[in-house]
């Protein structure tokens, strides 16, 4: 996945950039109040995009979708 295409959703779904690391930028879900850390990628591998979607939400929102 497109590292653009990872913020959007992240975005979608409630987070917001908290702050710019070295190498990573934490997003917090507002709702919540879990973080986690996206590399700085073009691409983003799939299985590091299901870590993200897994920490930072209890359901996920695609397409208008809840997805558990």
């Amino acid at each position: 996945m497109k590292h653009r295409d990872l913020v959007r959703l992240l975005e979608k779904n409630g987070c917001f950039l908290k702050r710019h690391g070295a190498n990573h930028d934490i997003y917090m879900n507002q709702n919540n109040g879990r973080k986690a850390p996206v590399p700085r990628h073009r691409e983003i591998k799939e299985t590091m995009v299901l870590v993200i979607k897994k920490t930072t939400w209890d359901r996920l929102i695609i397409n208008e979708m809840f997805i558990e």
